[in-house]
């Protein structure tokens, strides 16, 4: 590092340092030259917008993206066509030329431009590869003539935005990381926002003219079907790709399939659907996927948006009704803030009242500022006695600030402090505080969430038969743990028991002793009255712990033969078994008994003639 220093501080040697800071520029320059790529010809043409591909914007397929940006600056459908039926660019741009721009075409154009491209990438997987090979090379779409189209979307002797490089830049970092698709999906096609307008899909699997299963869709806006494992419906044939279509819900069009450009395609009622193109759907239409033998049978239900759609209805209609009330000026103002929902203050506070006052004495001398609608004295608990205070309702707000301008107005010699009555609420002053009602939602909607989340759960399983390893151990763990916690109750209920029965015992046992101390003169039946009354209780004790005994002991083996058994065949099965079983060992116990038998006999015969001799030799 020192004689490097010195070489270029030298003077002696100034046209070695000038010559050494050429070679290091040059050799900076031809570096950046391969991080980069500027020129969109060549083997690199495929990243220029008027490549010939496919490519489809709003019902149409056009021949490059240049053909549909220009389609997508007019929104008129024949003018589109005109420009599809183009035969080559230059025709192309004489028609786009005498189109007009939208008002707000200043701030979709990138959108526009980023959903063609997309598009083009993903109907064109060889395309797709290419891009995906420049990995981490810049990429300049680059331009001769300094134009303000050409400076916006590239750039010209290293100036310009360069739009369309950093579009390409962004496609090729979503396939790097693999959501891709998502994106083009959300971007390419109107799909519903709304999750309360979302209809709830059923597909009914069939093999042949059986119905094997059927799988519930809700709640998206799209599902996957293929052969990866976080597909919302999982097909498992060879000829089915990983990604092999999906069901999306359009805002214009309704349920729709999408082919995402499988080898084996996909079969709307047998008749293949275009790649990467829409195709509504209608219900009891049949689906089938590559080569499998299953069929799905489709089954839309839109009873919920219809409910939804109603309700807003309903409210929309409400609102005018309201509006019209506002521009009506005979409409009475205090109907109209009901209405609406306004509190309309119409009590008053009434202090300094005298001892035992009536409510009809009170009505009859209010009633001179207006119709009285309601009066309420509290009463004193301790004393019985009307309180001196009381709050009065008047039909409307006018009548109630015509008493209170009469403050201080006098009542059997009992001057009257006269105000507006406090609404006291959660609403108005105590906002802190919890509201029950609102506290009531929140457990309800959380009830509801953990409800949804189970039976996604169950349907995750349901689907996916082959579930993995860690799932198995977690269930595992929590049969478990609900078992000891089982017994762990049972053990505790048993201990109760058993210490209320020695307590009661042992009361009993007090019971009689205190009894015979204090009666000496009490005979001995009484006393055994009440030790067979306490036999008794014991043994209702002892049958009720029996029969929860046999009732749990039922419940168990009610559960073991549910688990052993999954079904009626597999139990026929295992009782065929064990009486073949039974029958062996019966036939081996019978033949053993009979060889028994026999030796038995041919030993005692045997026996019986060496026997005789001797005895007819004594006889003799």
């Amino acid at each position: 590092m020192a004689s490097l220093k010195q070489f270029l501080y030298d003077k002696s040697n100034k046209s070695d340092v000038d010559q050494y800071f050429d070679e290091q520029a040059k050799f900076l320059i031809e570096k950046q030259k391969l991080e980069t790529i500027d020129n969109f010809n060549g083997y690199f043409d495929f990243l220029n917008n008027d490549y010939n591909c496919d490519v489809y914007y709003d019902g149409l397929v056009y021949p490059s993206v240049s053909y549909a940006y220009q389609a997508a600056r007019s929104t008129e459908q024949y003018i589109r066509e005109k420009i599809v039926r183009a035969d080559n660019l230059g025709e192309m741009y004489e028609i786009a030329s005498k189109v007009d721009d939208p008002e707000d075409w200043g701030k979709l154009r990138i959108k526009v431009m980023e959903m063609l491209i997309r598009d083009k990438f993903k109907r064109n997987p060889d395309l797709r590869e290419k891009l995906k090979a420049t990995e981490n090379r810049r990429l300049i779409n680059s331009y001769g003539d300094a134009t303000t189209s050409n400076l916006f979307w590239g750039m010209v002797d290293g100036e310009g935005q360069n739009q369309i490089g950093r579009i390409l830049e962004n496609i090729r970092n979503d396939i790097h990381q693999d959501i891709d698709l998502e994106k083009w999906l959300f971007t390419t096609f109107k799909l519903e926002n709304n999750k309360n307008l979302l209809p709830k899909i059923q597909l009914e699997v069939l093999k042949g003219d059986e119905k094997i299963e059927t799988v519930k869709l809700e709640g998206k806006e799209h599902y996957f079907l293929g052969k990866l494992a976080g597909s919302d419906v999982l097909m498992v044939h060879q000829s089915i790709s990983r990604r092999h279509a999906a069901l999306i819900c359009e805002s214009q069009l309704g349920v729709c399939i999408v082919d995402l450009g499988s080898k084996a395609g996909s079969f709307l009622n047998k008749e293949k659907a275009a790649n990467c193109i829409p195709c509504r759907l209608k219900p009891n239409d049949i689906l089938n996927f590559g080569a499998s033998t299953r069929s799905y049978r489709l089954s839309v239900d839109y009873s919920d948006v219809e409910s939804y759609l109603n309700r807003r209805k309903r409210e929309m209609k409400r609102q005018a009704e309201e509006m019209e009330a506002l521009n009506n000026p005979l409409t009475n103002p205090n109907a109209l803030k009901a209405s609406l929902g306004v509190k309309i203050n119409d009590q008053i506070f009434v202090a300094g009242l005298p001892e035992n006052a009536s409510h009809k004495d009170i009505e009859q001398f209010f009633k001179q500022f207006g119709e009285v609608k309601h009066v309420r004295i509290p009463i004193d608990k301790k004393t019985g006695k009307t309180k001196p205070f009381g709050i009065i309702t008047f039909k409307e707000s006018s009548e109630c600030e015509k008493a209170i301008k009469n403050n201080g107005i006098r009542y059997k010699d009992k001057k009257l402090k006269i105000t507006w009555a406090e609404k006291r609420s959660y609403d108005d002053h105590d906002e802190d505080r919890p509201r029950r009602d609102k506290y009531a939602e929140a457990v309800r909607e959380n009830k509801d969430k953990v409800g949804r989340d189970v039976e996604k759960r169950h349907r995750r399983r349901e689907r996916s038969p082959d579930r993995s390893r860690r799932d198995r151990d977690r269930d595992s763990r929590r049969r478990d743990k609900d078992r000891r916690r089982s017994k762990e109750r049972s053990r505790r209920s048993k201990e109760r028991s058993r210490r209320s029965d020695k307590k009661r015992r042992s009361e009993s046992r007090s019971s009689s002793g205190s009894k015979s101390s204090r009666s000496d003169g009490s005979s001995s039946k009484e006393r055994s009255r009440e030790r067979e009354k306490t036999k008794e209780r014991t043994k209702k004790t002892d049958v009720k712990k029996d029969d929860n005994k046999n009732e749990a002991k039922r419940d168990r083996k009610e559960s073991r033969s549910r688990s052993r058994s999954s079904s009626a065949e597999a139990r026929k099965k295992d009782n065929k078994k064990r009486d073949d079983k039974n029958d062996k060992r019966k036939s081996r116990k019978e033949n053993e008994k009979k060889r028994s038998r026999s030796k038995s006999d041919s030993s005692s015969d045997s026996g019986s003639g060496s026997d005789s001799s001797p005895s007819a030799e004594r006889k003799k």
